[in-house]
């Protein structure tokens, strides 16, 4: 990242850290109750329920936006959780490593989660990096506007079980993959609503083809766009831009959008007079 592009993430950051709410992430609509102590913090933490890990993990988030000094004892565990097998506490954990920009033990774990093979892993990491002001983020965050692919696993005939315009959630059978008369279903590992198939029913497909195109969720496209609103750059503003021509889109990321797109513009003005 160069000097001047962290001198004004970090300017602008302050400018509207009192206008302007940082990304928040997927989940954080779940309210888990009570506040716990630090004994019972860390029995939840060690608990082989994942929502009670849940629980602990959004209490260490919730510490850290208080500035309680007890909680860096925590950030290991924080940390280890980005490597669960459970996507829940994977997309926590990325949640609340993004409440500390000054640890860098958060920051190198966030940046090893945007390669991680889970969509979602990678768009909370994404945000959860555009507070530290890391233009990295960037791709991820770009991802999370445009359409996304559902690739074949393997070798077959593709025979689609979802029509243009479908919902599509994750984990949802979007077709089977016929090979050698053994029917295979395919999965997709993102939400959204079915924008087109790039093949024909009935045409043989190899592993890695492209077979539907998503169309961006619109509360991927939200977060995005707030996140951009601190880090996005000359490459982002086109893409911001076409959001504003998308129909489908409602008018509240429509304003984002525009909001956006002026602050990126803004930036790039004030960049081009530096020495």
């Amino acid at each position: 990242m160069t000097k001047s592009r962290l001198r004004f993430a970090f300017l602008l950051l302050a400018a509207i850290v009192a206008t302007i709410t940082i990304p928040t992430l997927f989940w954080h609509g779940i309210w888990f109750g009570r506040v716990l102590d630090n004994s019972t913090l860390e029995g939840y933490l060690n608990h082989e329920n994942p929502r009670l890990i849940q629980h602990a993990l959004t209490q260490i988030g919730e510490r850290i936006e208080k500035k309680d000094p007890t909680v860096h004892s925590w950030y290991s565990a924080v940390a280890e959780f980005s490597k669960s097998p459970l996507l829940n506490l994977q997309i926590t954990a990325a949640w609340v490593m993004g409440q500390d920009t000054d640890s860098d033990l958060f920051h190198s774990t966030l940046l090893q989660m945007l390669a991680d093979p889970k969509p979602l892993v990678r768009r909370n990491a994404a945000l959860a990096l555009s507070r530290f002001g890391d233009d990295r983020a960037l791709p991820e965050l770009r991802n999370m506007l445009i359409p996304y692919p559902i690739r074949s696993p393997k070798s077959g005939s593709v025979f689609y079980l979802v029509s243009e315009g479908d919902w599509v959630n994750k984990g949802g059978n979007i077709a089977n993959l016929n090979s050698n008369n053994v029917k295979t279903p395919i999965q997709s590992d993102a939400s959204g609503r079915l924008q087109t198939k790039l093949l024909p029913e009935g045409s043989l497909t190899t592993a890695g083809d492209t077979l539907i195109l998503l169309k961006p969720n619109p509360k991927h496209v939200w977060e995005s766009l707030r996140a951009l609103y601190l880090l996005g750059g000359p490459e982002e503003l086109e893409i911001v831009r076409s959001v504003l021509s998308e129909s489908s889109f409602d008018q509240k990321i429509h304003q984002q959008a525009a909001s956006t797109a002026k602050a990126i513009q803004k930036r790039i003005e004030q960049q081009e007079v530096i020495p």
